[in-house]
Order: structure tokens, then C-alpha cells, then sequence
């Protein structure tokens, strides 16, 4: 399951909103991008959104370990599967995606794969490309019925290039960041300082917004897996703050779309607490668990508040499946922006 704190080191800091993703991750809503960035990119999560009923984000934060190393079902499972986000924002909004990576080098990969994935092989799309695979036919086989698959793959490339798609922000020392932090509330009791063992990126809302107007600034310490993320207004103030403890989990069970029911419940708790104001807040918040958040607003927990966590639920199919000693692999139900389908 995902694990997720949330923390304030002010009262007067509020916690931003969260989204616990069905098949993992985290969508954190945000003033200075008018809409979510989500952490962590498992398969298919643009369908979470979808059935949730939010915003499918632009900005994605690529965690460190970008595929799940957990012994188990979901060994393998890649964390940064970037491309239908993309797809979406660009062919559905006409807009790009924007990616928070750690450096350059995973830039490089991650173009890497889409050039692959987008525009085809490379054998096919270079100065000298081949028209074909000899392998591929008898030397039989007529010469006019072979494929040209330079002149094909062309035709549908046009001008597109992988930078109408996506767009990537970099993490940087902070004694190297060029512009002013965002600053809590004022007054406040404890002024945060951070610390220069950490990295910082900054994601805007457009190219051209100013780089000292509202923007999220997301914090990381080197060699660790936690996220510190600030909404920073116009006027240099952080006016929410999340924290994301750990990498990207994904649930153990998986269910097919399609071949299971699934529903979308709202989860109350009514279970309250001591005040705990002044000092550092955090609940770890997990997928299964309805005791989300309870009543924190502005940095208070307050006894007999109340907090409303949506969730996916999926229920499996009741019918088991005997897999053949032959079978043929389905590469899914339906396209990949439908969130019924598989």
C-alpha cells in the first residue's frame, strides 16, 4: 500500500490536499498550478484519475527508484510510466507534460525510451534508414510487397518531436538555486530554514511565469526518497505544504478493468484527538485506512473533527481463472483514455 505523511512545521501552514491512487502514487492538489502534481507514475494512472473524478495532472514528480525493487507481485512494475499522461495532455488538452526528474541523465533515458516508443526504432528513422528488416522475409518473397517503414513511419511522424510532449524540470543544490525560497506565514514560530543538504526544483504554472511568482518548490534530501513540497503564492509565501515519505508502493492485488466490479466509496472518520497545535504534525495515511487526516486544518488536530478521504475500491471478480497450458496474450480491452477498460 501507499505510504504517505503529510506534515506542518507552522500552524500557519496548511496541508495540501491528497489523492491515494488506486494503483499507486499520490495526486496533490495545488493554488499555484490551479491543479494537481502527482508524485510516483504507475501504469494506467490517468484511469485513477478519471474514476476518481480529478484532474488528470500535468506535472509529474519521477520518483528516484523508478521501478518497483519489492520482492512480491509487483516487482518490476514501472514507476515512471510517463507516456499516456503524456498522450493525454497533448493529443486530448493540446498541452505538454512536464516532468520532475533528478538530473539530466534520467532526461536523457527517459527520451530516450519515448523516441523508441513514439516514433518507432531508430533503424527505420535515421539519414540511412532502412526501408525494412531483410531478416523479416524469405528470399522468395516479391520485392513490391515489402513494407517501407521509413516512408510510413515519416508520414505519421510529421512534425511532431518529443518536446511538443513532454518538458522536464531538474533538481538543483540549493546553495546553486538562483531565486528567493518561499517564506511561511508571518509571524511565525518557528521560521523554517532549510537545510543546504538539500536539492530543490521549482515547477511553474506556464515557460513564461515569473520565477519568483507562484510556483511549487519540492525539496529532497540527497540519497533519500522523501519529497517535501511547498505552494508558494505570488507574494513569496508557502501557503500549503505536503511531504511524501518513501517510494512509490503499489498494491499488492491488481484487478482487470473490466473483469471486476469497482466503486467509488467515501470514507468519514469521526475518530478526534488531543489539540496538538505548536508543534510538528505528521499522520501516515495509507490507501486501506480510513483514518486520513483527521481534522487537520491550519496545523490543529482537533477532537471530534471529521475528514473526508476518497478512495477507489475494487471488488474482485468472484469467478476463478485457471490459466491454459496454451494461451494468446491480450494487450487489453479498450484504448488506453478509456477508464472502464483495460
Amino acid at each position: 500500500m501507499q505510504s504517505i505523511v503529510t506534515s506542518i512545521s507552522t500552524a500557519g501552514v496548511p496541508l495540501l490536499p491528497l489523492t491515494y491512487l488506486p494503483r499507486g502514487g499520490v495526486s496533490i492538489e495545488t493554488k499555484a498550478l490551479s491543479g494537481p502534481i502527482q508524485f510516483g507514475v504507475p501504469p494506467e494512472t490517468i484511469k485513477d484519475s478519471m474514476k476518481l473524478g480529478i484532474e488528470v495532472p500535468r506535472f509529474y514528480i519521477i520518483p528516484a527508484e523508478r521501478f518497483c525493487r519489492e520482492i512480491g507481485p509487483s516487482l518490476g512494475i514501472n514507476l515512471a510510466e510517463f507516456e499516456f499522461p503524456a498522450y493525454f495532455n497533448f493529443f486530448v488538452r493540446g498541452k505538454d507534460c512536464t516532468l520532475i526528474v533528478e538530473n539530466e541523465s534520467v532526461e536523457s533515458h527517459i527520451k530516450t525510451v519515448f523516441n523508441e516508443t513514439l516514433f518507432g526504432p531508430s533503424r527505420f528513422r535515421s539519414s540511412n534508414a532502412d526501408k525494412y528488416n531483410p531478416l523479416d522475409f524469405h528470399e522468395t518473397y516479391k520485392e513490391d510487397l515489402k513494407p517501407d517503414f521509413e516512408a510510413e513511419l515519416a508520414h505519421f511522424r510529421g512534425d511532431l518531436a518529443i518536446d511538443k510532449l513532454l518538458s522536464f524540470t531538474h533538481f538543483t543544490k540549493l546553495s546553486d538555486h538562483p531565486h528567493p525560497l518561499g517564506v511561511p506565514p508571518s509571524p511565525s514560530p518557528s521560521p523554517h530554514t532549510p537545510r543546504r543538504s538539500l536539492s530543490v526544483a521549482c515547477v511553474y504554472p506556464s515557460p513564461t511565469s515569473p520565477r519568483t511568482g507562484e510556483r511549487i518548490e519540492i525539496f529532497k534530501s540527497f540519497g533519500s526518497t522523501s519529497y517535501t513540497i511547498h505552494d508558494v503564492s505570488e507574494a513569496n509565501v508557502v501557503i500549503g505544504r505536503a511531504v511524501v515519505e518513501g517510494g512509490v508502493k503499489v498494491p499488492e492485488h491488481r484487478v482487470l478493468d473490466g473483469f471486476g466490479e469497482s466503486e467509488v466509496e467515501k470514507k468519514t472518520d469521526t475518530e478526534g484527538g488531543d489539540s496538538c497545535d505548536g508543534e510538528d504534525v505528521k499522520f501516515a495515511n495509507k490507501q486501506s485506512s480510513t483514518k486520513a487526516r483527521k481534522g487537520v486544518q491550519n496545523g490543529r488536530m482537533r477532537k471530534g473533527d471529521k475528514s473526508v478521504t476518497k478512495s477507489l475500491t475494487y471488488r474482485p471478480a468472484k469467478q476463478f481463472f485457471h490459466p491454459p497450458a496454451f494461451g494468446v496474450t491480450v494487450l487489453g480491452n479498450s484504448h488506453g483514455f478509456d477508464k472502464e477498460g483495460s
